[in-house]
């Protein structure tokens, strides 16, 4: 396409408080900045599964674009910021889900 910029810069998978206080009160969002006023980035994102996160991110006035993931095998268990979880038989005992 041969473009000097991008439409949307993506900041991926920040669900957690420490993974969202890192990148908002750090380098990366410093950089993520610098880039959209020097037109590199149009619009700055970030992608969650975690609706605080969203919230959160969405206050700072920074972020235009949220990428909020539905997944029914991640989004229907009870929140955990521990993706291994899912991986455990125990996560899925005495879970009813109506998928009709």
């Amino acid at each position: 396409m041969k473009l000097d910029y991008v439409d949307v810069g993506m900041i991926h998978y920040v669900d957690d408080e420490k993974d969202f206080n890192n990148i908002f009160n750090g380098e990366i969002i410093k950089y993520a900045k610098v880039l959209k006023e020097k037109g590199v980035i149009k619009s700055l994102g970030i992608s969650t599964h975690n609706p605080d996160i969203a919230f959160k991110a969405v206050e700072t006035g920074i972020i235009d674009v949220i990428l909020f993931s539905i997944n029914a095998a991640y989004d229907m268990l009870p929140a955990n910021e521990d993706v291994n979880i899912l991986f455990e038989e125990s996560t899925f005992k005495n879970r009813t889900y109506n998928l009709n």
